[in-house]
């Protein structure tokens, strides 16, 4: 079984959010449209663990090159601000 990691995070206002990494113990990406981090969770003060690198458990965006049977195959990914939410910046459209 291939784990994806969330392997850098710039969504500093996420409260899973320490210096970069995500520290949820994994997130949900996206809609079947939208490739959104539907784990971002807004606030300051912090929340999961210090010591955990959220994986990626599930992807709902059928159409990213990444996804088979929602779940995402990439290396790892990235998430930031896009179109102002939380999203995978590692998001790829099917061709």
């Amino acid at each position: 079984m291939h784990h994806v990691l969330v392997t850098k995070c710039d969504v500093v206002d996420c409260c899973f959010n320490h210096n970069n990494k995500c520290r949820s113990v994994a997130i949900q990406v996206g809609d079947t449209e939208q490739p959104a981090c539907d784990t971002f969770t807004k606030g300051r003060d912090h929340c999961g663990f210090d010591n955990m690198n959220a994986e990626v458990g599930a992807c709902k965006t059928t159409h990213c090159s990444f996804n088979k049977d929602m779940l995402c195959n990439a290396q790892g990914i990235n998430v930031g601000w896009k179109y102002e939410h939380a999203e995978c910046l590692t998001f790829k459209p099917c061709e």
